[in-house]
């Protein structure tokens, strides 16, 4: 069975939240996670922008089309993914952005830390930055308590 743990109680430490994440980190290899700070609302803010920003006319979306400007970031048109050559294509439209370094800072340079590349709503930018920054906070949060419940620096 697949533990379903609270974050809260990762956070404040509580010792049998502690002691079933150390099993699920070591010996399941999954678990879930309640109650984050990713609130129901941030969530549909973030659908919200994207079904707006995917009901677009194609000629609006293509100008951050990752086809057309050679980052690994921006929109995906249905069917421009392909993982396995002898399959369908993917049918779905899509949007990459990740973590960004700055110029001259160090891998700058390698792809998975491009520069992201938006549309010209700066609406659809704020919702997607702050949603990415908790989420990211979230993912550290969860990562700190493996930490700790494992017993690992």
């Amino acid at each position: 069975m697949i533990p379903k743990l609270n974050a809260k109680a990762m956070a404040q430490g509580d010792a049998e939240t502690m002691a079933t994440l150390k099993d699920a980190a070591t010996q399941v290899g999954f678990f879930t996670v309640t109650d984050t700070a990713l609130t129901a609302k941030r969530v549909q803010d973030v659908f919200d922008v994207y079904r707006a920003f995917f009901a677009l006319p194609h000629a609006a979306k293509k100008v951050v089309d990752m086809s057309e400007t050679g980052s690994n970031r921006g929109w995906g048109a249905s069917g421009s993914e392909q993982v396995d050559p002898n399959a369908n294509p993917d049918y779905k439209q899509f949007y990459d952005c990740g973590f960004a370094l700055n110029a001259g800072e160090k891998h700058a340079d390698k792809g998975v830390y491009a520069p992201n590349v938006w549309p010209d709503d700066p609406h659809f930018r704020d919702v997607i930055l702050t949603y990415y920054a908790d989420a990211l906070q979230v993912s550290k949060d969860i990562l700190d308590a493996v930490i700790r419940a494992v017993g690992a620096d």
